[in-house]
């Protein structure tokens, strides 16, 4: 999901405390897409911990913070990323403040995590599950977990797969060109195209540091 994505579908609302007795502004993400909810949690779990999957929104909902932070080059630090696989078995993630720090629904279950950039970086140094620091291992890798799932979801019900369905349909078309260049053999020009037109169906953003 991108910033931008996030930001239209976070609502504002005013909610008064029980326990704080003044006005807060408090802001929510929701399952606007069911299978694409279920993609990422198949997602998260298929990479474990070879990426980090996280939603993303904004943390303010004024036009002009989104120009000053654009300008300033300081949305991270002001939109909240809850990990994926955390929310699993819930539907909306309530937050006030930037960072990891809020209240999954519907069980209400309040949560607390590290900076994204700090969650990136204790990934990039953990050792066992980050196997390899070879790139097109880890791109092979990422187009697997992406062909797994799209290929269990376009077999559902049409009404619950249709991007994967479409997905489908593209990456057999660009299957068809490299063979048809004589290209095939390059795994790693493949796995880039499929993980940039999965990325670009499902309106999301990837980001590699």
């Amino acid at each position: 999901m991108s910033l931008e994505e996030g930001y239209r579908i976070v609502e504002h609302i005013a909610a008064f405390s029980v326990f704080l007795p003044i006005l807060l502004s408090i802001f929510k993400i929701k399952a606007f897409n069911n299978v694409l909810w279920a993609l990422l949690e198949k997602l998260a779990a298929n990479l474990k911990n070879k990426a980090l999957v996280v939603y993303a929104a904004p943390a303010f909902h004024r036009q002009q913070h989104l120009y000053n932070h654009t300008a300033n080059q300081t949305i991270i630090e002001n939109s909240t990323f809850p990990e994926v696989k955390k929310l699993k078995n819930h539907k909306r993630w309530y937050f006030d403040k930037p960072g990891v720090e809020g209240v999954a629904n519907p069980k209400f279950e309040r949560l607390t995590g590290k900076p994204l950039l700090t969650q990136i970086k204790n990934l990039r140094n953990q050792e066992g599950e980050f196997i390899s620091n070879d790139q097109t291992d880890n791109l092979v890798d990422l187009a697997s977990s992406i062909n797994q799932f799209a290929d269990d979801q376009s077999k559902m019900s049409i009404d619950s797969s249709f991007n994967a369905s479409q997905y489908v349909f593209y990456r057999n078309i660009i299957e068809t060109n490299m063979e048809e260049y004589e290209i095939s053999e390059m795994k790693d020009v493949k796995a880039y195209m499929e993980v940039a037109t999965f990325i670009t169906i499902n309106k999301m953003d990837w980001l590699t540091f």
